[in-house]
């Protein structure tokens, strides 16, 4: 058994004597460290809630999500039945004691367009003499008719005296019927139209406010259409084939959905529209042989198109706001082969026309469109013998064609905003100086022809022609200077201008087609530096006074080199030139210079 001796320490000595020893204890030692401190206790009970706080302000409104996508429309509704009257011979006998008729109104259930017996909602009888049991009766009480409303006959107009709306159509189609007169009516919600087929001379209907629909009266018996309280057509309003029609009198319309018109109205004098301001479709008089002059002072826009057709006797035109018209403008019908006396025409606001711009035949002297900036279709202006002024100031694009010629008292064109012709530009039969400083691009082909007087032609923006090119009968045309045509879509030709001495091509590059020079006496050079191809043939001939010919780029023609009877010719250079299909240079007897290998032992050259 091992055991182990425990030696105590001087301090553990220390401490036994002084536990021994504590009455006789010597001074007090030093302070001990302080213990380590001891476990947290448990916490208290919670105190009591405090009273709550004020509100907050409010957050701002977040913004509005986008909006969803529409629903899809519903289906058409069935068309709803018309409201019918029928009336019917009534005997003598307890009813009419001395005869009469019975009127029985109903709903047309079955759309056949008869009011069948079961179909009588209403019975009431207008008797000879004395009035019968029914007498006084009324087929619209609260003045109102749901549906569309069929008249034949004069009773039936009768009982539609009190009426002031009806929610469909109203059809007249009463033959023998001269006189309609509905004085309260002022509303038709559908259409109001008064069939060919009817006798009525004197149409009255004072209160008439508003049709939504169309207004159409074809009567040949119609003598004056007067509407003195109409102020709006939903559709379109027409009053045709009226042979007798005076006038037409509508002093408060102001505006028609869809197209005005009147045609073949032989007697016509007059059509008072002082307040209409728009119509959405086309505006048109045609055959209308008696009607001297039509204005309409506060009209500012028709959505379709305006025409004047087969008016023989219209003098004056004036239109002083209208600005914009969606379709064409004609004033005759666009032929040079029928004349207007139209004298006095005025459009001083216009300042768009969608479609066709027509004056033709003219009387008119004078012609001034001053806001007028863009034409969508033709531009036509031609073989009006009087017109002595045109001015088209802002006139800047024309979508299709652009005519002008043969108006032969006009002293000069000028049309200085003008950039772009969509199409033809055509100045045949014209005589006077013509100046467009601004044309850049002309997408068909520019025709000058047959015009002998025309001594200045000033195109100097001109860039490409789409399509041909050409100068033919300018007698009095001694400079033709296109200094910044680059391109010819078609055939170039120069030709018949018999005074003319300098042909200025300098940027031409291109031609699509043939090019051609001939029988222009007294040009004496002919020189192209930047033509480098030509589509089809090259063709200079019959020019007297020609001493020169130059294309030094010219490398490819398509098919053709002709170069002939050219009697003062001395030089022909085409040094670039490599491919063509065949040629002839021959009777140009005084060549003496070729500079180009594909020509120099061709023909004449030297």
């Amino acid at each position: 058994m091992h055991t182990r001796s425990i030696v105590p320490s001087a301090a553990m000595i220390g401490l036994l004597i002084g536990g021994l020893t504590g009455a006789c204890a010597g001074p007090p030692g030093a302070p001990g460290l302080d213990g380590a401190d001891g476990a947290n206790g448990a916490n208290g009970a919670d105190g009591a809630d405090g009273a709550d706080g004020a509100d907050g302000a409010n957050g701002a409104n977040g913004a509005d999500g986008s909006p969803g996508a529409d629903g899809s429309d519903g289906g058409d509704g069935a068309d709803g039945a018309h409201a019918l009257l029928r009336v019917d011979t009534e005997p003598p006998g307890a009813n009419c004691p001395a005869g009469g008729a019975a009127v029985r109104a109903g709903v047309d259930e079955d759309g056949d367009g008869v009011l069948d017996d079961v179909e009588v909602d209403r019975l009431s009888y207008v008797c000879d003499g004395a009035d019968g049991d029914g007498g006084g009766y009324t087929f619209c009480p609260e003045g109102r008719i749901e549906g569309t409303v069929r008249l034949g006959s004069t009773l039936e107009v009768a009982f539609l005296a009190g009426c002031t709306e009806i929610t469909g159509s109203l059809v007249v189609d009463a033959p023998g019927l001269t006189s309609l007169s509905l004085p309260a009516l002022a509303l038709v919600g559908e259409h109001f139209k008064v069939d060919g087929g009817s006798t009525i001379e004197d149409l009255s209907l004072p209160a008439l406010a508003q049709v939504g629909g169309d207004f159409i009266a074809s009567d040949g018996a119609l003598e004056s259409l007067s509407l003195p309280a109409l102020t709006a057509v939903g559709g379109s309003f027409a009053a045709s084939h009226a042979p007798a029609l005076v006038s037409i009198d509508l002093p408060e319309l102001v505006s028609v959905g869809g197209s005005f018109g009147a045609a073949r109205d032989a007697a016509l004098l007059s059509v008072a529209i002082p307040k209409l301001e728009s119509v959405g479709d086309a505006f048109g008089i045609a055959g209308s042989s008696a009607l001297t002059s039509l204005s309409a002072p506060a009209l500012t826009s028709i959505g379709g198109s305006w025409s004047a057709y087969e008016v023989d006797a219209l003098t004056a035109v004036s239109l002083p706001v209208l600005t914009t018209v969606g379709g064409g403008l004609s004033f005759n019908d666009c032929s040079w082969f029928t004349s207007s006396p139209l004298a006095s025409l005025e459009l001083p606001a216009l300042s768009s026309v969608g479609g066709d711009v027509c004056v033709t035949a003219t009387a008119v002297d004078a012609l001034s469109l001053p806001l007028l900036t863009s034409v969508g279709g033709d531009l036509d202006v031609t073989s009006n013998a009087a017109l002595q002024s045109l001015a088209l100031p802002l006139l800047s694009s024309v979508g299709a064609d652009l005519f002008l010629g043969w108006n032969d008292a006009l002293p000069s064109v000028d049309v200085p905003s003008l950039a772009e012709v969509g199409g033809d530009l055509s100045a045949a039969g014209h005589e006077q100086p013509l100046n467009l400083p601004m044309v850049a691009a002309v997408g068909g082909s520019l025709l000058i022809e047959n015009s002998p007087g025309l001594a200045s032609l000033d195109l100097p923006a001109l860039a490409e022609v789409g399509a041909d090119l050409e100068v033919t009968g300018c007698n009095a045309l001694t400079t033709l200077d296109l200094p910044a045509l680059a391109e010819v879509g078609g055939h170039l030709e120069v030709t018949g201008c018999n005074a003319l001495t300098t042909l200025g091509l300098d940027e031409l590059a291109t031609v699509g087609g043939s090019l051609s020079v001939h029988g222009d006496n007294v040009l004496g050079s002919l020189s192209l530096p930047a033509l480098t191809s030509v589509g089809v043939h090259l063709e200079v001939y019959w020019l007297d006074a020609l001493t020169t010919v130059s294309a030094p780029s010219l490398a490819t023609i398509g098919n053709d080199l002709y170069i002939a009877n050219n009697g003062a010719l001395t030089s022909l250079s085409l040094p670039a030139l490599g491919w063509f299909s065949w040629y002839e240079i021959s009777g140009n007897y005084s060549l003496v210079t070729c500079d180009g290998a594909a020509i120099q032992a061709l023909g004449d050259c030297p």
